[in-house]
């Protein structure tokens, strides 16, 4: 995970070098997470996984 983490934020530099990114592990990590988890609860629209009715508590208390 660490080699995807230095080429993320190099890359961010290389598009905009005034706009450095500086992703974590662990911000890495959650996401992949809840990319996992969008893809098991596949729901219609994005904004569904943090709607009161259909919210996935393990996308939602991640990514606010």
């Amino acid at each position: 995970m660490t080699f995807l983490v230095e080429q993320s934020n190099l890359f961010a530099v290389q598009c905009d070098p005034g706009k450095p990114l500086r992703v974590t592990q662990s911000e890495l990590e959650q996401f992949v997470g809840c990319c996992m988890y969008m893809s098991i609860f596949n729901l219609p629209r994005s904004r569904m996984y943090w709607a009161s009715n259909t919210r996935i508590s393990q996308v939602a208390d991640v990514m606010t």
